[in-house]
């Protein structure tokens, strides 16, 4: 079974008094939703705000490389196994380093620049109209969680994923704190 997300209820956007409410989707921009917290939001100063991954999320990601090293050492010792423990190998470590990679793509909010820079993309603060928090359901294989998606929402109505959260005091204290640091308002849909 795949791992699915979506919505926990209808959000009723007459809350937020807000005509780009109405016209902004309130399901989740991306299915992946790790059942951690794979970031966490870290404050360097008064002007610069940045997500990094937790420890557990780099050591889930670095696991991955140390699986495949083992694997191809089997492959090289073992001419038997060349074939299948080579490319198996090989593809956890592939698996390993973009994990890693998305690991450690930045997410930054620079006060100094009013920019977010997301990966090699700049937002201007100005750019940002809403700052959108909900909840989403997942179903998997290892049984159902909640997860917190937090999203920036443009004028047009269009989004941005930002972060994924599994708890949700700390998605709404980041989403509270971000919003207060770009000056844009904040949908909770909870």
């Amino acid at each position: 079974m795949r791992r699915q997300s979506f919505p926990v209820k209808e959000t009723d956007t007459a809350q937020f008094a807000d005509v780009v409410a109405d016209g902004t989707g309130w399901d989740g921009l991306v299915s992946a939703a790790a059942s951690f917290d794979s970031v966490k939001l870290v404050t360097i100063d008064n002007q610069l705000l940045k997500y990094k991954p937790t420890v557990f999320t780099q050591i889930f990601s670095s696991f991955f490389i140390v699986v495949g090293l083992v694997l191809i050492y089997i492959a090289v010792t073992d001419r038997a196994l060349l074939v299948v423990c080579g490319i198996t190998g090989t593809l956890f470590i592939f698996a390993g380093a973009v994990s890693l990679y998305y690991d450690f793509s930045p997410i930054v909010f620079n006060l100094r620049k009013s920019v977010l820079q997301k990966g090699r993309r700049d937002i201007e603060f100005a750019d940002v109209y809403a700052l959108q928090l909900i909840r989403m359901h997942v179903s998997s294989e290892d049984g159902d969680y909640e997860n917190y998606q937090l999203n920036i929402v443009f004028e047009s109505g269009s989004r941005t994923h930002i972060a994924n959260y599994y708890n949700e005091d700390k998605a709404r204290r980041d989403a509270e704190t971000i919003s207060s640091f770009v000056n844009a308002k904040l949908w909770i849909a909870l």
